[in-house]
């Protein structure tokens, strides 16, 4: 069985770690915990992908990354979309009629690229590659060829020993380069009726579940990442009986930031409009150590790498107003950052392929 390799970097901690074995069972992988050894684990976003989880003493690094020994990338020969552009906006308009007829509130399509390169992929160079700003969880985790890898903007929930914090973002624009216009996208975004509800829906589902905790104080405000900027809430509680990090990561997982809200109701319609199973995107990595504390976050801003073949995925969330063409546009920039990384410049239009001779 091949060793589970996990190399993270988060404001909180940098480390590589890894382990023999992958264990699929998380009570399993808790009961190997010691002094000083971390539980890493994968949560896909929904039951059909196993949970993968390892255990290990972690070795603290300066950087997951040196980015004076990556190599250039791979050159891509295929990048292409099993659903076209065309068909995207479509499953957006699906969806704001659902949401129209009181069926559901808000619902986050996923969006998949496709890229076949003329070599496997070198994780460690696609991580260099990977740019990030602010607050951020660069990671990669790998079993044999198999790596999911992404710079998260999103803490689903991290515990300190005193307090626990989730940062959910919803409602977003992209980052313009100049000051000037990013200060006024960003006074934009905050009188924004349409992201002020797509982001309220998060927060009043985080703040639910952190509730029976304690009492939960909130601060409002802005995230700024390499091509986008974010309405943010920075919820906190400090517990009034111990509790462990995955546990209530567990407990919010899926919040409706990259699910949807009712949740069952999102989920049954994801099902019916997505073109595939979404594996472990949008799902949850981090890491626990063996007094509950820990760190989750999202795994968004990522890609699948299986040799010679790469997913990269991106999702928007859908409320009442939306506008399908800037929700298309949306997930361009947000699956800019890991195409770059992945060497593709910028996206073309995916119903014009790139075919591999």
């Amino acid at each position: 069985m091949a060793r589970v390799v996990v190399s993270w970097s988060s404001p909180r901690r940098r480390f590589e770690l890894s382990a023999p074995a992958e264990i699929h069972d998380l009570e399993a992988a808790r009961s190997q915990l010691r002094q000083g050894m971390l539980l890493c684990a994968l949560l896909p976003f929904d039951g059909a992908e196993r949970i993968s989880a390892a255990v290990g003493f972690p070795r603290s690094v300066s950087s997951v990354v040196d980015p004076a020994e990556q190599r250039a990338p791979a050159e891509v020969r295929h990048l292409g979309s099993s659903t076209g552009r065309g068909a995207f906006q479509a499953a957006i308009h699906e969806a704001i009629s659902r949401i129209e007829d009181g069926s559901i509130e808000k619902v986050v399509l996923a969006r998949h690229v496709d890229l076949t390169s003329s070599e496997p992929w070198a994780v460690r160079d696609v991580l260099a590659r990977l740019r990030s700003r602010g607050r951020t969880a660069r990671f990669s985790y790998s079993q044999g060829n198999h790596t999911i890898i992404g710079a998260s903007p999103e803490l689903l929930v991290s515990h300190d020993g005193t307090e626990i914090c989730s940062v959910p973002l919803a409602g977003s624009r992209a980052r313009p380069p100049r000051p000037a216009d990013r200060s006024n996208t960003i006074n934009a975004l905050e009188r924004s009726a349409k992201d002020n509800h797509e982001h309220q829906v998060v927060v009043d589902a985080v703040h639910e579940t952190l509730r029976p905790l304690g009492p939960v104080r909130q601060r409002r405000g802005v995230v700024q990442t390499t091509d986008s900027l974010h309405l943010m809430t920075e919820l906190r509680v400090r517990p009034v009986a111990p509790v462990r990090s995955l546990d209530v990561a567990r407990r919010l997982h899926p919040t409706p930031a990259i699910c949807g809200t009712p949740r069952s109701a999102a989920k049954d319609l994801l099902r019916e409009l997505e073109d595939r199973d979404r594996g472990y995107f949008s799902g949850v990595v981090g890491w626990e150590a063996a007094d509950g504390t820990g760190e989750w976050w999202l795994v968004i801003r990522s890609a699948e790498l299986a040799g010679r073949s790469a997913t990269a995925s991106a999702g928007v969330g859908i409320v009442r107003g939306s506008d399908p063409a800037a929700e298309l546009a949306e997930t361009d920039h947000k699956l800019r950052p890991m195409l770059r990384a992945l060497g593709v410049s910028d996206i073309p239009s995916l119903d014009r392929r790139t075919e591999e001779p």
